[in-house]
């Protein structure tokens, strides 16, 4: 995670604190409880997006997990297979020559 994450995340509370501060001393005295419910609020919106940002790091980095878990998995069975039609096709050819030698007989 990025330091300016972080940064960001302490300069949205502190501009909802000013923010509120302001518009509320505008009509008159200024409530402590409104502005700091403001600030609250602009912080656990904050956490929720540095949350959500490591929710799809940690799912990026699965996905590229199972990306190479897929291609070795697929390279392995292209191996086999390979090996396993060859061999079949050493033994058909093997049958043709067999049948062909029987047919010129």
């Amino acid at each position: 995670m990025d330091l300016k994450e972080y940064v960001f995340s302490v300069v949205m509370v502190l501009s909802a604190f000013v923010l509120t501060q302001t518009w509320i001393t505008r009509f008159g005295p200024s409530n402590a409880v409104v502005v700091v419910s403001a600030m609250l609020m602009v912080g656990a919106l904050a956490a929720m997006l540095l949350s959500m940002d490591i929710r799809m790091k940690r799912m990026e980095r699965e996905i590229k997990d199972r990306e190479k878990n897929i291609n070795f998995l697929m390279n392995s069975v292209e191996n086999s297979l390979s090996v396993q039609l060859s061999k079949v096709v050493k033994s058909v050819e093997e049958a043709m020559n067999e049948f062909s030698k029987r047919i010129y007989k």
